[in-house]
C-alpha cells in the first residue's frame, strides 16, 4: 500500500535517481557549503538535466558565443611561471599570481584534434577551464562568499541549474545558521547574501563571460578588460578586497565625489599601532571631480581662539591652528596602487608642485588612503598616514 505514496509515479526510474542524487547533495551542501565533493558531484548531475540542455542551446543561439563554438576555439595557455612573468597589471600576471597563491593548477588542455567533440562537450570544457579566469575577471577569491558570488555570476550569463541550485544551498545555510562561522578570514565581512546580490549584479552587468578570447589577452591590463566588459564600476564597489596580484587603478567613478573625514592616524615604520591624529573625531571633506580636479581640507575638531577669529589671536594660537590643520588642492591622475595629487594650492608653500602619491581602497562607502613613511611635524620620524573617509550623500 505504501507504493502508492511514490511522490514521482509518472517519473522514469533514471529521472527518480537523479532527483534522489540532487537531493541528498543539496541536504549536504545547506549544512556544509565547502563540502567539495557534494559541490562537483550536483553540477554533474544536473548538466544531464532539460534544465542544462535548454540552457546550452540558448548560449549555442547567442551570436557572440557561437562563433567560438564553430571554431572549437582554444588559445595558448602558458605556464603560471610564464603567467606571472607577465607585465604587473596584466590579466596573465594576475590569473598566474592569483593561481599560484591558492595552490591551484590550471585544468590540462583538452585534446580537440582531428575527433572534434561535441559542441555540448565543448561549451562543457570551455566553463571548466575559464572558471578561475571568471574568477580574476570579477575579483572573486576562493572562499565561501567568493564562491557565492561566482554562483550567482554563472547563474545570471549561463542560466546554469547546477549554479542556481548552489546559490540556494548558500542562503538555506546563511538563514539556518544563526551564528555564521567564516572559515576563511576574507569572508568575516562579508554576508553570503550580499556576496549572492553582487555575483547576480555582475552577470547582468558585463558582457558574455564565454564569448571572450582570453588567450588572445594575457598581456592586456586587467583594467582594460574589466572596461571593455563593461564592470569597471561595478568593481570598484565590490565588496571584496583586490586579489592577490590585482593592482589594477580604481575607476574614477569609484572615488569621485565629496568624502567626510572619518579617522586619521599614523604609523611608526617599526610599530603596527594606529595612533590617532587629532584626537578620535578630527574633521575634514575630500573632494575628487570627474574632470580631475580634487581638494583637501583637514583640521582637529574643537579648536578655538580667544581673539574674535584667528587673524587676530596671538602667535602661540596662531601656531596651534597651523599645526593642527592643514589644506591642499589640484589636480589627481589614477594609478595602479590608487592616486597621486597633483597640488597646485598648499597651506604648506613646500607642497606646492609636488605629486603626493596615495594607495587608495575603496569598500562599500569608505575610501581608505594611505601614504608610504613621509616626513611628518607629528613625528620626528617619517610615519605613513592612514585616512579613512565617508561617501557624503
Amino acid at each position: 500500500m505504501f507504493a502508492s505514496l511514490d511522490p514521482f509515479p509518472t517519473l522514469p526510474a533514471t529521472s527518480k535517481h537523479l532527483l534522489k542524487r540532487l537531493a541528498v547533495d543539496l541536504a549536504t551542501l545547506c549544512s556544509n557549503p565547502e563540502d567539495l565533493e557534494h559541490t562537483f558531484d550536483l553540477l554533474n548531475a544536473s548538466y544531464g538535466t532539460e534544465v542544462a540542455q535548454a540552457a546550452r542551446n540558448r548560449l549555442k543561439q547567442d551570436p557572440s558565443i557561437e562563433a567560438l563554438i564553430a571554431e572549437q576555439y582554444w588559445g595558448d595557455w602558458p605556464s603560471l611561471a610564464d603567467l606571472q612573468a607577465m607585465p604587473a597589471g596584466s590579466l596573465g600576471h594576475v590569473y598566474g599570481t592569483f593561481m599560484a597563491s591558492q595552490g591551484l593548477n590550471q585544468l590540462p588542455n583538452p585534446q580537440l584534434g582531428d575527433s572534434v567533440p561535441s559542441e555540448d562537450t565543448y561549451l562543457q570544457q570551455r566553463i571548466r577551464h575559464t572558471h578561475d579566469v571568471w574568477h580574476v575577471i570579477a575579483g572573486l577569491p576562493i572562499t565561501l562568499a567568493g564562491e557565492a558570488a561566482a554562483n550567482g555570476l554563472t547563474t545570471e550569463q549561463l542560466r546554469w541549474p547546477g549554479s542556481a541550485l548552489l546559490i540556494s544551498a548558500d542562503l538555506i545555510h546563511r538563514v539556518s545558521e544563526s551564528q555564521a562561522s567564516p572559515t576563511k578570514e576574507d569572508d568575516q565581512r562579508i554576508d553570503l547574501g550580499v556576496a549572492v546580490a553582487y555575483g547576480l549584479s555582475l552577470g547582468a552587468k558585463a558582457q558574455p563571460l564565454l564569448a571572450q578570447r582570453w588567450e588572445e589577452g594575457w598581456e592586456r591590463p586587467l583594467s582594460e578588460w574589466r572596461e571593455a566588459l563593461g564592470i569597471s564600476e561595478l568593481i570598484a564597489r565590490s565588496p571584496f578586497p583586490p586579489l592577490t596580484g590585482d593592482r589594477s587603478p580604481l575607476a574614477s567613478a569609484s572615488i569621485v565625489g565629496s568624502w567626510s573625514l572619518q579617522s586619521l592616524t599614523i604609523r611608526h615604520a617599526d610599530s603596527a599601532e594606529a595612533i590617532p591624529v587629532w584626537g578620535e573625531h578630527p574633521l575634514g571633506q575630500l573632494t575628487y571631480t570627474a574632470d580631475g580636479r580634487m581638494s583637501a581640507v583637514l583640521c582637529k575638531a574643537g579648536q578655538s581662539t580667544h581673539a574674535a577669529g584667528a587673524g587676530s589671536a596671538d602667535v602661540a594660537e596662531q601656531a596651534a591652528l597651523f599645526r593642527h590643520s592643514y589644506g591642499y588642492a589640484g589636480r589627481y591622475t589614477l594609478t595602479t596602487e590608487g592616486v597621486i595629487h597633483h597640488v597646485e594650492v598648499a597651506a604648506d608653500p613646500s607642497w606646492i608642485g609636488t605629486d603626493q602619491h596615495r594607495i587608495t581602497h575603496r569598500a562599500d562607502d569608505c575610501l581608505t588612503i594611505t601614504t608610504t613613511a613621509i616626513a611628518s611635524v607629528v613625528s620626528p620620524d617619517p610615519v605613513s598616514y592612514e585616512a579613512i573617509w565617508r561617501k557624503l550623500p
